[in-house]
């Protein structure tokens, strides 16, 4: 096909890799599609695209299999923990057939996964990366919600004006307007929530909702909270208490808990899902030892796939 082809970065989100190419080759997204034959679009909340993932196993094949792009650059690993362990080995099977994808967008409930409206990045991991590789990427933490500082520096993201997605276009570090740039605003929980997105990306194990509803209910229990209770009802695990949204403003705050998780504050009722953040907001309300973190959680319930 003629179309360089560089290698994603580690913790480079595809998206960018595609602007790379883009940018190396000298054409717009619509001739890459049509000189390699797949319909590498994406979309906002960055889904699991068997059609980008299979452009890119093809490129790499021998290098990199598509399971492995899928795990280490794009956002399924937030998902592994918390989805049914059936439908995620479903998946991983899916990424081993050797029949070309059909380019839909596999969805397993994380519309709520959506990337910033903006792409963001850090200054001090630019630096570096101009150092080390002679030029930027972007990383795909940075573009997550809540993400507002870097993982590594602590410093707070810069905001650009380049739209997180576009439909008929990819934007590289190459387009910043730095004149349009600002500097996001963090809160007292940004460092944390920083941190469980950056070990919700580095995971490659598998949970299942049986286990983290026990958790909710266990942690409920050593509290003294004795109206929690969890259930299932319809394919869903559904967490219910009438006292629950004041364990959760007393930890979170009630303004954050509107901006970020308005439900807790309406209803009594929460269905668990499969978006991290439900289950971060409940345990670290109900845990009492604040010195106890999310990853704790997390590497004691899961297994490998």
């Amino acid at each position: 096909m003629g179309i360089p082809c560089p290698y994603p970065y580690p913790g480079e989100m595809l998206n960018g890799t595609l602007a790379r190419i883009s940018r190396r080759a000298g054409l717009p997204l619509s001739e890459i599609e049509r000189l390699s034959g797949y319909h590498v679009r994406f979309r906002h909340d960055g889904a699991f695209c068997m059609e980008l993932l299979a452009f890119f196993g093809d490129k790499f094949e021998g290098r990199r299999s598509i399971w492995e792009l899928a795990c280490s650059n794009t956002i399924f690993p937030m998902v592994m923990p918390f989805a049914a362990e059936k439908t995620i080995k479903q998946y991983k099977s899916l990424t081993r057939q050797s029949i070309r994808p059909d380019g839909r967008f596999y969805n397993i409930g994380w519309r709520k996964l959506r990337l910033k409206s903006r792409l963001c990045f850090c200054k001090e991991c630019f630096k570096e990366q101009l150092d080390r590789y002679c030029e930027n990427y972007w990383k795909l933490i940075w573009q997550i919600p809540l993400a507002d500082v870097c993982e590594i520096h602590g410093t707070p993201l810069t905001q650009t004006s380049l739209p997180g997605s576009h439909s008929t276009r990819v934007f590289d570090p190459t387009d910043i307007d730095n004149s349009a740039c600002r500097e996001l605003e963090v809160t007292e929980h940004s460092c944390m929530l920083t941190k469980t997105i950056a070990t919700l990306l580095a995971n490659r194990r598998i949970a299942g909702r049986d286990r983290w509803h026990d958790i909710i209910s266990r942690l409920a229990k050593n509290a003294g909270i004795s109206d929690v209770k969890a259930y299932r009802w319809n394919n869903g695990v559904f967490i219910t208490s009438p006292t629950l949204a004041d364990q959760c403003i007393a930890f979170w705050g009630e303004n954050w808990l509107a901006q970020n998780f308005s439900q807790i504050l309406s209803s009594s009722t929460i269905q668990l899902g499969n978006y991290w953040l439900k289950y971060l907001i409940l345990i670290k309300a109900l845990d009492k030892d604040p010195s106890l973190s999310f990853d704790r959680y997390i590497s004691q319930i899961t297994s490998k796939c």
